[in-house]
C-alpha cells in the first residue's frame, strides 16, 4: 500500500484496501470502516491533521487531495492541483497543508508545490525552485520552513511566510524521496535513490553525515523520539534502525515481500508500523525486536 497514515494518538491506521481507503483500530487490528469509496486514481499518500479529525488523501491520477471528516466518515472538501498529486502533509498547527506533485519518475516533469490555507481551502503560495517532480514536503517543527525532495536530486527549502526559496541542498545520488527535520529543526535527513542517508545542517548547507543504509531507494526516514536512532524503509523490502553515533545498523525489520513504502513510529517510540506494496501492514516491537502483528489490506 502506498497510501498510509497513522493517527497522532496512535489509535487508528488509514490505508488503501483494494482501491478504497479503510480505517483500522490499532488495538483490535479490526477494520472500522471504509472511508473513501473506490476510485480509479492511484492514492499516493495520506495524512491525518494534528488533531486527528481530518484525513487528507492524495489522489495521483485525479490530481486532487480529498479531505475527510474521520469521525463522521464524510468528505468535507478537496484541493485541486495542477500536476499529478504525490504528497500531502500538514503543518504542526494544522492551519496549513502542503501538496507536492509532478509526473513520478519522469525527469522532465514539471514540479508542483503548493501551500494551502485549511480554513479557506485556498492557495497561499505556489513554491518555485524545484526542477522536477516533488515526492514529499515537510514543515519544520516551528512551522517557519518547508523542505521538499524529488526527481531533481536536491532538497529545496523555502520560507513558509513568504514562499521565498532560501536553500537547495544537492549532491545526492539520483532522486530523493524522504526528507524530515530533527525535533529541534536544525538537522534535515534525506534518503536517495542509491540507498544513502544524508544528514544536513541546512542552515550552513553542510553535510554532517552520510552513510549507505540500503542498496535500493529509501522511502522513509524517521528520527526516534530521543533522537538517538534513525529508522529507514526501502524498496529492498526491509526497514532498519541505525545508531546515530556510529551509524551502525542495530535492528533489521524483515518480513515484507514487497517494497516498504511507508514507516511510522507510535508516539511512545516503542512500536514501528510498516506498510508495504505487498499489501500488508506490520507492527514491530522496537525494543524487543520482534514482529508484533500483521494487518492485511487486500
Amino acid at each position: 500500500a502506498w497510501g498510509f497514515a497513522l493517527s497522532p494518538d496512535g489509535q487508528t491506521v488509514a490505508a488503501c484496501a483494494g482501491g478504497q481507503v479503510g480505517l483500522w483500530n490499532v488495538t483490535t487490528r479490526k477494520l472500522i470502516s471504509i472511508l473513501d469509496p473506490e476510485v480509479p486514481g492511484w492514492l499516493m499518500s495520506m495524512a491525518f491533521s494534528p488533531d486527528g479529525r481530518t484525513l487528507a488523501i492524495a489522489d495521483y491520477d485525479q490530481r486532487q487531495a480529498r479531505l475527510w471528516d474521520v469521525a463522521n466518515r464524510m468528505q468535507i472538501g478537496h484541493l485541486d492541483t495542477k500536476e499529478h498529486l504525490i504528497g500531502v502533509a500538514y503543518s504542526r498547527d494544522g492551519k496549513t497543508i502542503v501538496t507536492t506533485g509532478g509526473s513520478l519518475y519522469q525527469s522532465d516533469s514539471a514540479s508542483d508545490v503548493v501551500i494551502w490555507d485549511m480554513t479557506t481551502k485556498q492557495k497561499i503560495h505556489t513554491l518555485l525552485g524545484a526542477t522536477s517532480w516533488v515526492y514529499q514536503a515537510t514543515f519544520s517543527p516551528d512551522g517557519q520552513t518547508l523542505a521538499a525532495s524529488g526527481g531533481d536530486g536536491a532538497v529545496t527549502i523555502w520560507k513558509v511566510a513568504t514562499g521565498e526559496m532560501i536553500a537547495r541542498l544537492s549532491g545526492h545520488h539520483g532522486f530523493v524521496e524522504p526528507v524530515t527535520f530533527s525535533s529541534d529543526g536544525e538537522i534535515l535527513a534525506a534518503g536517495d535513490a542509491q540507498g544513502y542517508v544524508w544528514l544536513w545542517n541546512w542552515r550552513s548547507r553542510r553535510v554532517e553525515s552520510v552513510f549507505r543504509a540500503h542498496d535500493r531507494p529509501i522511502y522513509t526516514i524517521l528520527f526516534s523520539p530521543d533522537e538517538q536512532s534513525l529508522i529507514t524503509t526501502s524498496r529492498d523490502h526491509t526497514a532498519r534502525m541505525w545508531d546515530r553515533k556510529t551509524w551502525r545498523g542495530t535492528v533489521r525489520f524483515a518480513g515484507h515481500v514487497g517494497a516498504v513504502s511507508v514507516g511510522r513510529l507510535f508516539p511512545d517510540g516503542q512500536t514501528l508500523v510498516t506498510s508495504s506494496q505487498d499489501g500488508s501492514i506490520k507492527f514491530w516491537d522496537v525494543r524487543n525486536q520482534f514482529l508484533d502483528n500483521v494487518l492485511g489490506t487486500h
